[in-house]
């Protein structure tokens, strides 16, 4: 048995009823559009004279007041550079007794860390940008005061950047 005859596509349907419509509105513009010929109005133009134009210039101008030059009002002449200060590390505590008495929560402090690790990632990366064989473990350790404000940090590892641990 032979299988039923395909369909042609079927998209000529669409093609001659997109002919029709199109010279529908050929033929609705033509008929709205009337048989008097338009005539445009053309615009007179008018030059107006301003007459002649002088030019002032700055130097001529006897109002102009130029004042004199002042000193400069920087730093005094001997008192040097200004000095920069770079801060690399943590300045404030690390010393002192590291034995802890008291617990914290540690959700609260695996939290705090959290926020902060971005910026550990990024001082890791920058390092890697030096030296690409980096590897190791860096250990942070920080001490909480009573207030809850950092009272200490130290760092340690096996990470053989100095940059790195600081």
């Amino acid at each position: 048995m032979a299988p039923p005859p395909g369909t042609g596509g079927g998209n000529l349907k669409y093609a001659i009823i997109g002919v029709v419509l199109l010279g529908g509105a050929i033929a609705l513009w033509f008929g709205m559009k009337g048989c008097e010929e338009e005539t445009t109005p053309v615009a007179e133009t008018t030059v107006v004279d301003s007459g002649v134009v002088e030019r002032s210039t700055s130097l001529a101008d006897e109002d102009l007041y130029i004042p004199e030059l002042e000193p400069d009002s920087g730093p005094e002449p001997d008192a040097g550079p200004p000095r920069i200060r770079y801060v690399t590390r943590y300045a404030g505590g690390g010393g002192g007794n590291w034995n802890c008495s008291g617990s914290i929560n540690a959700a609260a402090a695996q939290a705090q860390m959290a926020q902060n690790q971005l910026q550990f990632r990024n001082c890791y990366e920058r390092r890697l940008k030096v030296n690409n064989t980096l590897e190791g473990r860096v250990n942070l350790q920080i001490k909480v005061g009573r207030t809850g404000s950092v009272a200490g940090v130290r760092t340690g590892g096996t990470m053989r950047d100095p940059q790195v641990l600081t």
